[in-house]
C-alpha cells in the first residue's frame, strides 16, 4: 500500500515540477500584415506631346516671274507685222516652200543688235532666219556669245568690220575666207532696213537674194536693168556670191 502511495506521490511531484519548468507560452505574435504590393506603375505619359509625323508641306506655288527679255510683247509683234505690210506677200508666198536652215546675227560697231520685237527680226522671220539673240529691243551682246553660237550669216557695215575684228577671230567664216562672200552681208549704200525708208523693200529684196540666190536671184539679162532704179540709184552690192 505504501508502495503505491509513494508511486502516486512521485507522479504528482513530477507533474508539478513539469508545470513549473514549462515556459509560459508567448502569445503568438500577430503577423505583420502582408504589405499589399504596389501596383505596377503605369508609365506616365511623356510630358511633351510627341510631334505628329510631319506631312510634307505642299510645294509653294511659284510666283509668276515677269517676262524676261526673251518674251515678245504682243503689241510690239503686231505693230511690226503691220509695219511690213502686204508689200511682202509675194515673198511670203515664195517662202512657203523654203525650209529654214540659217541663223543670222546683225552686227553694229557698238555691239547693239536687234532682238525679237524689232522690225529687223520680222525681216528674219519673213525669210525664215533664226536670230541668234533672244533679247527684246536693241541690246549690247557679248562677242564671245556670238562666236560660240557661230551664226551662218552676219549682217555688217563692211566685211572688214568682221574679218579685222579680233573678237571674231574664232568664227569659222573668218578662218576660212572662202566662206566670206556667202556669209557676210553688206547692204548696198543708200538702202535701209528702216520700214519708213524709201528703199526698205529694196533692202529686203537684196537681202533675200543674198540668203536664197537660187530663189530670189536675178535672172540673166536683168542685172543691167537693175543697175539703176527709177531714182538713179546704183545697185552695186556690198557683197559677192
Amino acid at each position: 500500500m505504501i508502495k503505491y502511495l509513494a508511486i502516486a506521490f512521485l507522479v504528482l511531484l513530477i507533474i508539478a515540477c513539469g508545470a513549473d519548468s514549462t515556459p509560459a507560452l508567448e502569445p503568438t505574435a500577430m503577423a505583420e500584415p502582408t504589405s499589399t504590393p504596389e501596383p505596377t506603375a503605369t508609365p506616365a505619359p511623356p510630358t511633351s506631346t510627341p510631334e505628329p509625323t510631319a506631312t510634307p508641306a505642299p510645294e509653294p506655288t511659284p510666283t509668276p516671274v515677269p517676262p524676261t527679255a526673251t518674251a515678245v510683247p504682243p503689241t510690239a509683234q503686231a505693230e511690226h507685222r503691220d509695219s511690213l505690210g502686204d508689200q511682202f506677200d509675194d515673198i511670203r508666198e515664195i517662202m512657203e516652200s523654203v525650209e529654214p536652215i540659217w541663223t543670222v546675227y546683225f552686227h553694229s560697231d557698238d555691239w547693239r543688235t536687234p532682238g525679237t520685237d524689232t522690225a529687223m527680226n520680222d525681216i528674219f522671220k519673213l525669210l525664215k532666219l533664226e536670230n541668234v539673240v533672244s533679247h527684246a529691243g536693241y541690246q549690247r551682246v557679248d562677242p564671245e556669245m556670238i562666236v560660240a553660237r557661230e551664226p551662218d550669216i552676219i549682217i555688217a557695215d563692211s566685211i572688214g568690220s568682221i574679218l579685222e575684228n579680233p573678237d571674231f577671230s574664232g568664227l569659222h567664216m573668218v578662218q576660212d575666207p572662202d566662206h566670206v562672200p556667202h556669209h557676210i552681208f553688206v547692204l548696198s549704200e543708200g538702202y535701209s532696213f528702216d520700214p519708213d525708208d524709201h528703199h526698205f523693200r529694196d533692202a529686203v529684196e537684196e537681202f533675200a537674194a543674198f540668203v536664197y540666190p537660187e530663189v530670189f536671184g536675178h535672172h540673166e539679162g536683168e542685172e543691167e536693168a537693175m543697175e539703176e532704179d527709177d531714182h538713179g540709184h546704183d545697185h552695186e552690192n556690198g557683197h559677192s556670191h
